[in-house]
């Protein structure tokens, strides 16, 4: 893909100056926090240079515990997982066991409404598929929440949280949030420690898009900066 990418640099470069941007990183930065290119590139290379100290040494870690000459990046999740079941007998099958979903997903909520004073009253329907939900702030309803957890042919992959409908003076906004979680039927659902950060991710994610008050829309939910958005999801 290099030629490719290339030639996508060269393009957007050309773009950023016919817009008469300095170059493409001024114009694709100008509607972020960041704003600037040289400060996105110093808060950027203070973060690298600790982690690029920190990857040469696992990986050196590695190469020295298996004995290996040289240790190829497509290898890497293969000899990190072998490494954590023989040095720490950390096993991801068994985590597993202790995050399950109906159990992740009543914490979850529980703790919502613990830390924010946000309950979530679930609603009896016919679909088997989504999960879906009235949800309060101080006995007031403000929100509709829908949770499509489960993967199912022709499905967009990943994760990611949406609306059916926003927030408006006439009507209460309905989020979404949709996941690819397996699913086995009169078995319980168990979910990795990838899978319980998605879900907690996209939820913080519906819970920003339910509870935000701004006197403009266009500053509001997700259509803030592409750098914040992710904030009240972390």
């Amino acid at each position: 893909n290099r030629e490719t990418a290339l030639q996508l640099l060269k393009l957007n470069d050309e773009k950023a100056k016919l817009m008469w941007y300095k170059n493409a990183w001024s114009m694709f930065l100008i509607n972020t926090m960041a704003w600037d290119p040289e400060r996105a590139k110093d808060f950027i290379s203070k973060i690298s240079k600790k982690a690029r100290e920190k990857a040469i040494f696992e990986c050196e870690r590695l190469k020295k515990y298996f004995w290996l000459n040289e240790l190829k990046y497509y290898d890497l999740p293969y000899y990190s997982r072998k490494f954590k079941e023989e040095k720490y007998q950390i096993d991801d099958e068994k985590i597993k066991e202790y995050f399950e979903f109906n159990y992740i997903l009543s914490w979850l909520f529980n703790f919502v409404e613990k830390f924010f004073g946000i309950s979530m009253k679930y609603i009896e329907t016919d679909n088997t598929d989504q999960m879906c939900y009235e949800v309060y702030y101080q006995w007031k309803q403000i929100s509709y929440f829908v949770l499509d957890p489960f993967y199912r042919k022709w499905k967009r992959s990943w994760a990611w949280a949406n609306f059916l409908r926003e927030k408006s003076k006439d009507a209460l906004p309905i989020v979404i949030n949709v996941l690819n979680l397996s699913k086995v039927e009169n078995w319980p659902i168990l979910l990795k420690l990838r899978d319980c950060e998605t879900l907690f991710h996209e939820f913080w994610h519906a819970i920003h898009a339910m509870v935000w008050k701004s006197r403009y829309v266009e500053l509001s939910s997700f259509s803030v900066e592409w750098d914040f958005v992710e904030l009240p999801s972390r």
